[in-house]
């Protein structure tokens, strides 16, 4: 097996994780907030 399918498979495996999807679903959240999206702004 060469280095492009191991980096294919961590990469499917990385998508598959929870953490992964619940960083998503996060993301999804914060985009559709402006109140939060201005908050995470200010530094």
């Amino acid at each position: 097996m060469n280095v492009h399918d191991k980096a294919y498979e961590l990469a499917n495996a990385i998508k598959e994780s929870i953490e992964y999807r619940g960083m998503k679903e996060m993301r999804s959240r914060i985009d559709g907030d402006v109140e939060i999206k201005k908050r995470l702004s200010e530094k």
